[in-house]
């Protein structure tokens, strides 16, 4: 078949992005063939105007700008080439306005008519958050358009949540469900994403595990943060990333979440948990994401190592599967942990993924800790991490073996 793929999210600044939409697309070259690919970079925050390359100041404080839901809201309005909106319906009629005229959308389109199908990369976008997420109607509008040429449409590997942060937004959920009951087929990255949609969309859903779990194939690079450490570091020939790092002797790492909204307060808050880690484990802090970008101050204050989000995925896998522990809010640094049997500590996040995700790999003592934790949790965080850190090579077994038979089954039962 042959197959329009959107939401390659490879060129974000997001470990699980990058991770996750390559291991999705290798399970599908198996029997398919892509056409065509949207990119993260599309699909995320399309900004349609570009200042020219030397103004490239002027280019990055209008991207600043662009991330403001007020801004966004303007410039909708006065931006004819901007066709996400405040619904799906609006934002059809915006695309069925422009898509014979604008360079992108005339390709998009072109490739809709020309593919079998298209096949949507779900991931983390399905929010249903107040306000709304510009990914979660551009996927919308792109499932809506192939349906109404008549195509097949499949959305996988789709969490579906609410926000922790804000109303459940009905609007969109309500657009969602007329949408969804026309796909071809849908799956569910986790168990709890499954039973949200169930309940709140439709029950024409299947439960896949994440594509991500496959990549325990990749266990020949496991061990090139030991023999290569220098390899890891983007860029090297910039002096603030050229460190002498090693990994031959036991550590943690630390990364963040994708709750944090204000930096500033979470580096003093990451700070005083840093430091308390620090102070019992060789501790090694790690941008997973763009949104991880404060820890590399946290790691100068407590003068630790720091990995850069621009780090190979590979040989950050490699890092967080050497591991004792693995301290984090984020769903797919931490499945590349557990790959290789890496205890997790879970912080809070912008859904219920850490929480499914320790359904999923079937711990014993599920907890999440707050994303921002207090004093007192960042007590308790210590004293399981210290736990986890003396059972680490007991636990290691199970949890790789639960990692694997979710692997085989998203392997049996991902086909499209």
């Amino acid at each position: 078949m042959k197959i329009f793929f959107i939401a390659d999210n490879r060129t974000r600044e997001n470990w699980g992005c990058r991770a996750t939409s390559m291991a999705l697309k290798e399970l599908l070259i198996q029997q398919h063939a892509i056409i065509g690919t949207i990119y993260g970079d599309i699909t995320f925050n399309y900004i349609p105007y570009k200042i020219k390359k030397s103004h490239n100041r002027f280019n990055k404080l209008y991207s600043r700008l662009y991330n403001l839901y007020f801004i966004k809201k303007l410039i909708s309005h006065i931006d004819p080439f901007n066709i996400i909106k405040d619904t799906v319906s609006d934002s059809y009629k915006a695309y069925q306005k422009i898509c014979k005229k604008e360079c992108l959308y005339r390709d998009i389109d072109k490739k809709i008519r020309e593919a079998d199908a298209i096949v949507l990369n779900g991931e983390g976008s399905f929010i249903f958050s107040s306000p709304h997420r510009y990914d979660t109607i551009f996927y919308l509008l792109m499932l809506k358009v192939a349906q109404s040429y008549g195509k097949k449409t499949y959305c996988l590997n789709s969490m579906f949540s609410d926000s922790p942060s804000s109303k459940r937004n009905l609007r969109i959920l309500q657009e969602s469900i007329h949408i969804f009951e026309q796909c071809t087929m849908v799956t569910a990255r986790d168990p709890l994403s499954y039973k949200y949609y169930q309940k709140n969309i439709s029950k024409k859903i299947e439960y896949v595990p994440d594509a991500l779990f496959t990549w325990s194939k990749y266990a020949k690079y496991k061990d090139i943060c030991k023999k290569y450490p220098l390899a890891l570091i983007p860029f090297p020939e910039l002096d603030n990333y050229w460190n002498d790092f090693s990994f031959d002797k036991p550590y943690i790492c630390l990364s963040g979440s994708s709750y944090i909204k204000n930096p500033q307060e979470a580096i003093s808050i990451y700070y005083k948990l840093a430091n308390k880690l620090k102070e019992k484990w060789n501790l090694i802090i790690i941008a997973t994401c763009i949104g991880d970008q404060f820890l590399e101050t946290v790691a100068q204050k407590v003068n630790t190592p720091f990995i850069p989000v621009h780090t190979n995925i590979l040989a950050g896998m490699s890092i967080l599967a050497n591991a004792e522990v693995f301290i984090s809010g984020r769903w797919h640094p931490s499945i590349l942990a557990s790959n290789y049997g890496t205890p997790c500590v879970f912080l809070g996040s912008n859904s219920h993924k850490t929480m499914a995700l320790q359904v999923m790999l079937d711990y014993a003592q599920k907890h999440e800790y707050n994303a921002l934790p207090s004093d007192n949790e960042i007590k308790q965080i210590i004293e399981y991490t210290e736990f986890l850190f003396k059972e680490s090579n007991k636990l290691r077994p199970s949890i790789k073996e639960q990692s694997n038979k979710l692997a085989d089954l998203c392997m049996n039962k991902n086909q499209i």
